[in-house]
């Protein structure tokens, strides 16, 4: 976002299609607090893994564009070589923190833009 804001190149890696499952810091919290609640009710000794995401990949080039959107200005793409050991797409499997914990996330990811846009701008 702050390069986006100043006109900046922003480095991107391999050609914009690989995926991740960008999720807002509010639903991730409540998520933690949901399963901290549900790991102290139970008996002593009692762990679970829950993924906590947003179960919807978002590509990176559409991620840039809509920080652009959100920012106000046309992203300058600087293309790097794809880094090695990385994978084209990531996202948590909600299935067990949904039906455990009830997690359900709520913010749209454009939104979620909006809201780390604002609070940046207070900042920068």
């Amino acid at each position: 976002m702050r390069l986006i804001a100043k006109q900046q190149p922003i480095p991107v890696f391999g050609d914009g299609t690989s995926s991740r499952d960008y999720t807002n810091i509010e639903d991730i919290l409540q998520g933690v607090l949901v399963a901290s609640e549900r790991v102290a009710e139970a008996e002593s000794g009692f762990y679970r893994i829950w993924n906590l995401g947003n179960s919807e990949p978002i590509r990176l080039d559409e991620m840039i564009s809509l920080i652009g959107k959100v920012v106000g200005q046309e992203p300058i793409i600087d293309t790097k070589p794809m880094q090695t050991g990385d994978v084209n797409r990531t996202y948590a499997d909600l299935s067990r923190a949904r039906r455990e914990l009830g997690y359900d996330p709520a913010c749209p990811f454009e939104e979620g833009l909006r809201l780390q846009w604002a609070w940046l701008k207070e900042r920068m």
